[in-house]
């Protein structure tokens, strides 16, 4: 949950721009996909946001949380061994 007196706010198009992109070099995520995770998450874990007025606002605290909680249990070099396990089955 955001503590409003404690945390920074941003809006989700700001917050959009602190988020590299792994496509562009030297870009961030488009504000789209921030709305997206706030409205409908992925895979059950939403960005937690706040509305005031007629603007959403989330925080720093919130987005790495969200981050994690997306990233937990998914390690990258199990995905990158089973993958490279199954190119050597399909040349054997």
């Amino acid at each position: 949950m955001i503590a409003f007196d404690r945390e920074e706010l941003f809006t989700l198009r700001e917050i959009a721009k602190q988020i590299p992109s792994g496509r562009i070099a030297g870009g961030h995520v488009h504000h789209s996909t921030v709305y997206r995770w706030a409205s409908k998450g992925i895979g059950g874990v939403v960005l937690d946001t706040r509305l005031i007025g007629v603007i959403r606002f989330t925080s720093m605290k919130s987005l790495i949380e969200f981050i994690d909680k997306c990233n937990a249990g998914k390690r990258l070099s199990s995905s990158l061994s089973g993958s490279r396990e199954r190119r050597f089955e399909d040349d054997a």
